[in-house]
């Protein structure tokens, strides 16, 4: 038998379903992917290290999705400590056909300001162009 705080990916997906003009890729891309960092050893330690650019060994990380913060609704959250001391928070937008909202961009930056420890943000997109827009954002 599962315990009840494990984490499920199947009832994390179920919420979503397309309907007229929405289609979930985007939300079950961002459950799926939370689901590894939360599941496989070392995932999110490996993850966190490559967005930061060095070796980041964590002592303990929080993962969540669908989380509001400010009336914003970033698609990946992650709080870590690292094994250095430093508290980290990463605010993680995925984008899979939709383009990249440089506004969006700016409303995460605005509550990354806000976050306990070193915050981070980080862009996901399936395309270049998506990323070429994020890049460019201010």
């Amino acid at each position: 038998m599962i315990a009840p705080d494990s984490p499920n990916l199947f009832n994390a997906l179920f919420a979503f379903h397309p309907r007229e003009g929405y289609t979930p890729r985007e939300n079950f891309l961002s459950e799926a992917f939370a689901h590894v960092l939360r599941t496989v050893n070392g995932a999110c330690e490996a993850w966190v290290s490559k967005l930061i650019g060095s070796p980041t060994p964590l002592l303990t990380s929080r993962i969540l999705t669908r989380c509001s913060e400010d009336g914003v609704f970033p698609d990946l959250k992650i709080e870590a400590a690292a094994a250095s001391g430093e508290g980290l928070t990463i605010y993680a937008e995925h984008k899979w056909d939709s383009p990249c909202n440089e506004q969006q961009l700016q409303n995460y930056a605005d509550i990354a300001k806000k976050s306990r420890g070193t915050p981070y943000l980080v862009f996901v997109g399936a395309r270049l162009d998506q990323v070429g827009a994020a890049k460019t954002a201010k």
